[in-house]
C-alpha cells in the first residue's frame, strides 16, 4: 500500500500529458515493441492486464498460497490498528467494503468493456477475485475469533442486486451510502453508546 501510495504521489506531480499518455493502451503497445523490457505492461492471452504490479488471474487460481498470502498483507493493517489500539486505548473498527465485482450480470461486461478483456478472461479474474475474497473472509473470522471485544466488519455481499447499488465496477450510488452508513451505524452503535456514557462519567 505504501508502494501504490508513492506512485500516485508521483503520477500527481508528472505533466497532465504524460498522465495522458501513460494512460493510453496504443502507447503501451507501440512503447513495448521498441522496448523489449516494457512488454510486461501490455495485456496478452497469457497476462491480459495491462499493469506494472499486476499478475495473471491464473496465479491467483492455481496458486492458494499466494491468495493467503496477499490477503495475509492486506489484512496485516487490520492488524496493526489492532496492535495500536492497544497501545494508544482506541476501539478499531475494521470493515471489508461491499464488492460489485463478483456477481457475473453485473461485473462481466463491465470488466470485458473497461479492460479489454474477452470473456474466457473476464471470467478467470471473477473467479480470483471470489478467491481471494473468500479467503479474506476466513482470515477476518480469525480476526473476530482472536479479537471478540473488537469489531471487524466483512461486508462483501451487502450491496445486492450492484445493479442497484453501483454506476461501475467501484463507486456507488449517493443512496447507497445510507445503506452502508446504516449498517454500519447498527454494528458500532453500543460502541458509540458506551463512549458517550464513558465521557459522562467523567465530567
Amino acid at each position: 500500500m505504501e508502494e501504490a501510495w508513492d506512485l500516485s504521489r508521483q503520477e500527481r506531480r508528472e505533466p497532465l500529458w504524460r498522465v495522458a499518455l501513460e494512460r493510453s493502451h496504443l502507447f503501451r503497445i507501440v512503447r513495448a515493441r521498441l522496448d523489449p523490457n516494457k512488454r510486461k505492461l501490455v495485456p496478452t492471452a497469457d497476462d491480459p492486464f495491462a499493469g506494472t504490479n499486476a499478475v495473471p488471474p491464473g496465479r491467483v487460481i492455481s496458486d492458494r498460497n499466494f491468495a493467503v498470502n496477499q490477503i495475509t498483507a492486506y489484512l496485516s493493517n487490520w492488524q496493526k490498528l489492532v496492535e495500536l489500539a492497544a497501545a494508544y486505548h482506541y476501539q478499531p473498527v475494521c470493515i471489508l467494503s461491499p464488492a460489485a465485482g463478483l456477481d457475473p450480470d453485473f461485473a462481466l461486461p463491465r470488466m470485458m468493456s473497461a479492460f479489454r478483456l474477452d470473456r474466457q478472461t473476464a471470467l478467470q479474474w471473477m473467479h480470483a477475485f471470489e478467491i481471494l475474497y473468500q479467503e479474506a473472509g476466513r482470515q477476518i473470522e480469525n480476526l473476530r475469533a482472536a479479537h471478540p471485544d473488537l469489531i471487524f466488519l466483512n461486508l462483501t455481499g451487502l450491496l445486492k442486486p450492484p445493479q442497484q447499488y453501483y454506476w461501475d465496477l467501484g463507486h456507488v450510488y449517493d443512496e447507497a451510502n445510507t445503506v452502508l452508513a446504516e449498517r454500519i451505524y447498527g454494528e458500532i452503535a453500543p460502541l458509540i453508546d458506551a463512549s458517550l456514557r464513558s465521557l459522562e462519567e467523567r465530567r
